[in-house]
């Protein structure tokens, strides 16, 4: 099982969490969690991964 990596931005960040998600693909041992990437509302913060 892969470890997630809890990735929290703001909007003028945008590029570079794009780019650190990028690096981390194929990563066999780290996955990215974005949660920005899945607005969902009144949804608890701690369901939104995936």
């Amino acid at each position: 099982m892969k470890a997630e990596i809890f990735i929290s931005y703001s909007d003028f960040d945008k590029d570079k969490v794009d780019l650190i998600v990028s690096e981390l693909e194929g990563n066999i041992k780290f996955a990215p969690l974005v949660i920005a990437s899945n607005r969902e509302a009144l949804k608890p913060l701690a369901k939104k991964s995936g």
